[in-house]
Formats: C-alpha cells, structure tokens, sequence
C-alpha cells in the first residue's frame, strides 16, 4: 500500500462538512445536519446541548481554547488538527477539523468545520491503519506497519518513517491508545517502538537501548526492561 495525500479538496468533495458556530464561553448558536448526525448517539441532544462542555472533555476544550487563540490572531491560517473523540457508546471517531473567526461579529463568534475520518484511518477493529501526518497545509496518511517508532515532542509527537520523519498533532498516549500492541510496545515515556524494526538490544551504562534496523538507538524504561529482555528471550 502506497501513503496517501489528503488534500482540503479532497475532504471538501469526500466528506460531509460538519459545521457549528460557537461563542468564545462555547456556547452553541448553531449547527448543521452533519454535525447532529455525528454526535446523536454520544451524548448530543439538539433540544438540550447548549454548550461545547457538554460533549467534550476539559482536554478537548482547552485545545478548542487553543485553536480560538489561533483563529483571533490569524483567521486566514493555520493548521487543521486531528482530533480523536471518545464517545459515550461507540469507539473513538477521528476528526480533521479547523476553527475560524467569523467576521463582522466582533470577534466572538466561531466557526468549526469538522470532516469524520475515522472509517479511512482505522479497520473493523478500530486499529489505526493509517496514520496521519502533516504535509504543509494537507495531511499525509502513512501506512502504520512502515512506521518505526514514534517520539513525543511537546504536544506533538514524531513519527519516523524509515529515513524521513513527520509531525503529527496527536499525543503519543492517544497514538498508544490505538495502535496494535502486537505490533507497537510503548517502550519509554517518550517513545513507541514499532517491533518489526528492532534488530537487538545493547547495554550502556547499565541501561537498556533498543537498535532499529535503521540504527536508531531508543531508550527502555527501567520498569519497562524486563518486558523487553522476555520478548527477546533474554530472560
């Protein structure tokens, strides 16, 4: 499988739009049919939601407040985010979303353009097959078994990809969340570690390094050694 290029056209001319206009206390003043749709069945009652905080997490909303910070000082850039949602009665949906300013509504008013990604990210068991990446303005969606590791970076993370690298927006304990564990071991506070690509284990001052194939040194955890020195039969 090839990594694939999702350009803001694409999402304009695949994805329905979902749309909400929203103050700066995240009270709701409107939204469209998308938006009741994705949300009908997690926690979202067009007669009674009048506010973000009721379908969202203070997580979710203080990157919300975040992307307001954005939208006021820049209306016309920026980024788009991956967002991932936990519902109440299914599992997560993911989410490319940006927020604008709206104009001519002294600066209070917001728009959040939202386009659900989940069905082309993940499989039936709602295991991220594709993982996205920025690419500029557009998202790259790399294919998940090509990844060898990933290394948290403030509220982004690293993802490398044999000789190139990528920046996602998710976290890495969202990322861990919802990768295969078969496959993916978080191996330190900062890293994720792909196992197709360890070639071994080296000792350096009395701690644990895992070597890529790729000759990438990453480091183990204390209490995360044994797990590593028994998957390699090491102990």
């Amino acid at each position: 499988m090839n990594n694939t290029l999702i350009t803001l056209n694409t999402l304009k001319q695949t994805f329905d739009t979902g749309i909400v206009i929203f103050d700066q206390n995240y009270n709701i003043v409107c939204f469209n049919k998308t938006i009741e749709e994705l949300f009908k069945n997690n926690g979202f009652d067009p007669e009674t939601t009048s506010n973000l905080s009721q379908i969202h997490s203070q997580k979710t909303l203080t990157r919300i407040k975040r992307m307001i910070e954005k939208a006021h000082k820049n209306a016309k850039e920026g980024s788009h985010v991956i967002k991932l949602y936990r519902s109440h009665q299914q599992e997560q949906l993911i989410f490319i979303g940006k927020v604008f300013l709206l104009h001519g509504q002294c600066d209070n008013l917001f728009v959040a353009i939202l386009y659900d990604v989940t069905n082309i990210l993940t499989n039936e068991q709602n295991s991220i097959v594709k993982f996205p990446v920025y690419e500029g303005e557009n998202f790259l969606l790399l294919n998940v078994e090509e990844i060898e590791y990933f290394k948290a970076v403030g509220n982004y993370t690293e993802v490398f990809c044999k000789q190139t690298n990528h920046l996602s927006p998710l976290s890495l304990g969202e990322i861990e969340k919802r990768l295969n564990s078969d496959q993916f071991i978080r191996c330190h506070k900062s890293f994720i570690v792909n196992l197709t690509y360890v070639k071994n284990l080296k000792k350096a001052d009395n701690k644990y390094l895992i070597v890529t194939t790729n000759q990438k040194n990453i480091p183990i955890s204390r209490n995360k050694t044994d797990l590593f020195l028994r998957c390699f039969g090491l102990r």
